[in-house]
């Protein structure tokens, strides 16, 4: 009987000890699993917050970057030569990158009824020489094609200002894609080349040609273009166009990893639509 007694004590010991051994494996997991999740939710954390810094620098690397251009150089500037410390960013790998626009020039995208100002001369310098070389203007329509109803294929109205300093003259002339009843009606457009051009990995499908000395625009000094009933967007090419902007790049590299690049298009001075189309 005693030995009975001692049997079963021992056989309720080994269990209470594997379920001893249980319990305690299944604390050990919970607290492991509860401990890497904190972890990882604390980096996830930090890389964002470290990520948001970098935008952040990138953001004022841009702001120091727009001043630096109107004024100065277009070069790579470190961030520590725009006096930009930043907590937490590396100033020595940060740098801020102002270029020129190429000659051959691609613009935004422009919406209808708005317009593009192209710089044939420096407007800084009236005393630039005249530009007597061929220009190709290129068109590419963003809305669509078609020239039925609801029509997207754009017309183009060209405005060329010209002449001395202090008496320009602005000559317009209008590209008309379509035809049809939904084509601007009239008898004297400006005719362009359909075919297809590449421009800085842009497509075109229309093209005019202009050459300012033979078209009575000796001393062109700007170029104005508005897409009707549609988006459009606009290449040109031509022998060293002048300069249309500064791209400005910034990059920031925060100090535990995290970076950040932003870009923007600095243009020269846009003359509103506004000056040239009244509505009623």
């Amino acid at each position: 009987m005693e030995l009975s007694l001692m049997k079963n004590n021992s056989n309720q010991r080994g269990q209470a000890l594997i379920v001893l051994v249980l319990m305690i494996s299944i604390i050990l997991a919970i607290v492991s699993a509860t401990s890497y999740r904190l972890t990882t939710e604390t980096q996830t954390t930090e890389s964002q917050e470290e990520s948001v810094r970098a935008l952040a620098a990138a953001d004022a690397g841009i702001e120091v970057g727009l001043q630096k251009a109107s004024n100065a150089p277009a070069q790579i500037y470190k961030f520590t030569d725009l006096s930009l410390n930043l907590p937490g960013v590396d100033p020595e790998k940060s740098r801020v990158i102002i270029t020129n626009t190429t000659p051959d020039f691609v613009s935004h995208l422009i919406p209808k009824d708005s317009q593009f100002t192209f710089y044939v001369k420096d407007y800084n310098n009236p005393a630039a020489p005249n530009y007597n070389s061929n220009i190709n203007i290129h068109f590419h329509s963003e809305s669509g094609n078609s020239c039925n109803t609801p029509r997207t294929q754009p017309a183009y109205e060209i405005t060329y200002i010209y002449g001395a300093t202090n008496s320009h003259v602005a000559r317009r002339a209008l590209i008309e894609p379509c035809t049809g009843p939904n084509a601007i009606q009239g008898s004297s457009f400006t005719t362009a080349n359909s075919g297809s051009w590449t421009v800085k990995s842009t497509n075109f499908e229309h093209q005019l040609v202009i050459n300012p000395s033979s078209a009575g625009m000796a001393d062109l000094s700007i170029i104005i273009i508005r897409p009707i009933f549609g988006s459009a967007r606009f290449g040109f090419t031509g022998t060293n166009l002048f300069a249309q902007g500064k791209d400005i790049k910034s990059e920031a590299y925060s100090i535990s990893g995290p970076s950040k690049i932003v870009q923007i298009f600095q243009s020269l001075p846009q003359i509103p639509a506004e000056f040239f189309v009244t509505s009623f």
